[in-house]
């Protein structure tokens, strides 16, 4: 039987990211037990928040400002 190796990186460890991650370790249990899989966070940021959501403000106040890209 053949090993097979997965090396997955994760860019962000906000609230997409940590999504991410955690649907990989949900599918990860469904892979052969002959197959590995890495995975790497990249993140300039602690996890949680993110940069953006951020928990000093408001809760009342969206986590991202309105408008479209661009027009900040």
């Amino acid at each position: 039987m053949t090993t097979r190796h997965h090396t997955v990186c994760v860019i962000g460890a906000g609230p997409r990211g940590l999504a991410v991650l955690e649907q990989l370790c949900a599918s990860a249990s469904s892979a052969p037990e002959s197959s590995t899989v890495h995975v790497r966070v990249v993140a300039p940021y602690p996890p949680g928040p993110g940069k953006v959501w951020r928990t000093d403000r408001s809760r009342h106040l969206p986590g991202a400002p309105a408008g479209p890209p661009g027009r900040r």
